[in-house]
C-alpha cells in the first residue's frame, strides 16, 4: 500500500513539474518575442546588455507604437524580465520571471 501511494505521488509531482514547466515556457516565449520587439523600436544606445520589464512592455503600451497582448503574461509580475545581451550581432535571453505556477 505505501509503495503504490509513492510512485502515485511521484507520478502526480512529475505531472504538476511538466504543467509549471509548460506554463512557464508559453511565458518565456511571449516575453521573448515583446522584448524582442521592444528592443527593436526603443533601444538605440549601444549596450551589451539590456533589461526589458513587463512594466516596461506595459508603458510602452499606452503610446500608439505597440500593443502587446500582456494578458498572456497576466501570471507573472511586472517586475519579471528578461536580458538581452547582445554577442557577435547574435541576441542572447536570459529571463527572471515572477509567475504564479
Amino acid at each position: 500500500m505505501k509503495k503504490g501511494l509513492v510512485i502515485l505521488l511521484v507520478i502526480l509531482s512529475f505531472l504538476l513539474i511538466g504543467c509549471v514547466k509548460d506554463n512557464l515556457d508559453k511565458e518565456e516565449k511571449y516575453l521573448k518575442e515583446y522584448a524582442t520587439d521592444y528592443y527593436n523600436k526603443f533601444m538605440t544606445s549601444k549596450l551589451d546588455s539590456y533589461e526589458i520589464t513587463i512594466s516596461m512592455l506595459e508603458e510602452s503600451n499606452k503610446t500608439d507604437q505597440t500593443d502587446y497582448d500582456l494578458s498572456k503574461l497576466k501570471s507573472c509580475k511586472n517586475d519579471s524580465y528578461v536580458t538581452i545581451t547582445i554577442e557577435n550581432e547574435e541576441k542572447i535571453y536570459d529571463f527572471k520571471l515572477n509567475c504564479k505556477s
